[in-house]
């Protein structure tokens, strides 16, 4: 069932164009800012922290276990629609090869500072193989470790990742930067994280370019904080 979930996933993700635009606007993820800031205005942070972060799991937990057969699978497809990442990486991937093929310039630096906005890189040190390592670890943040807790958790599981994802990255004006209810998501971010970057680790080194992936992911700052490489 795990894996039937996973290829009409991967299908619909092909196939469903308005689906795959919806969800490049960061839609599902702007949807949870907007609920955390709803109850920031009527609980403590770390309580609307809290429950952001621990009831859409227990929801889904229970819902999946209730669900008869055939209806456990169109959620669990239903579940990962919401919480796989927008596609940059497709997306960006396609833009490139398009801007390459048309020798447009334009098309290729655009696609490029899109790709690397968050990164240490200068636009000007970036080359092929640097572009092509980027578009791997995306890859791995927006599919790979989503899918990992998934196959062993169930929807709960990617729905639990996400959540912690999100929660760990969002910053919000009225908050404390650094309250002690974040701190507990990006510790709980990079404890996940491990195992899921362990098991992407060997396949990189089963496909090839394992060493320069591995010195990538872990000296790339932001993406190094992100998953955990570089964690406490």
């Amino acid at each position: 069932m795990v894996l039937v979930s996973i290829i009409a996933l991967l299908l619909l993700d092909r196939l469903v164009e308005a689906k795959t635009d919806w969800r490049t606007r960061h839609a599902p993820e702007v949807i949870f800012r907007r609920w955390l800031e709803l109850a920031y205005r009527g609980l403590p942070a770390w309580l609307a922290r809290g429950l952001l972060w621990l009831l859409p799991a227990a929801i889904v937990a229970v819902i999946d276990y209730f669900a008869a057969s055939w209806w456990d699978w169109l959620f669990a497809v239903a579940v990962l629609m919401l919480v796989v990442a927008p596609r940059h990486s497709q997306r960006i991937n396609f833009e490139l090869d398009q801007g390459c093929l048309a020798e447009d310039t334009e098309l290729v630096s655009q696609a490029r500072r899109v790709l690397f906005a968050d990164s240490r890189y200068r636009p000007d040190a970036i080359n092929a193989r640097i572009t092509g390592q980027r578009l791997v670890l995306l890859g791995y943040s927006e599919w790979f470790a989503l899918l990992f807790w998934f196959v062993l958790l169930g929807p709960a599981g990617a729905v639990f990742y996400r959540s912690t994802e999100w929660l760990a990255r969002l910053n919000l004006t009225d908050e404390p930067r650094r309250g002690w209810i974040k701190r507990c998501q990006q510790f709980t971010l990079g404890v996940l994280s491990v195992p899921a970057s362990l098991v992407f680790a060997v396949l990189l080194m089963l496909a090839g370019s394992f060493q320069n992936s591995l010195q990538h992911w872990r000296f790339d700052r932001y993406l190094g904080f992100r998953h955990g490489a570089r964690s406490r």
